[in-house]
């Protein structure tokens, strides 16, 4: 379980109640990946939206999804 909520957004306490060490590290890596290869650029409103959709897939996969 993690030790306090990862983000500020809605889904942040969903996280926290639902997750793991391991899911959430296994989704930084993601994330990370994601960022580099699509040269996301983070200050879009538009990326962020797409970066919280895969966070979600990648956390939620067969669950019900927050908010």
């Amino acid at each position: 379980m993690l030790k306090s909520p990862t983000i500020r957004a809605r889904h942040g306490v969903a996280i926290f109640k639902n997750s793991t060490v391991r899911a959430w590290s296994a989704w930084a890596h993601r994330q990370t990946v994601l960022i580099n290869e699509l040269r996301l650029d983070l200050s879009a409103l538009r990326v962020r939206q797409f970066v919280l959709h895969r966070m979600s897939d990648h956390l939620f996969v067969g669950s019900a999804q927050p908010g």
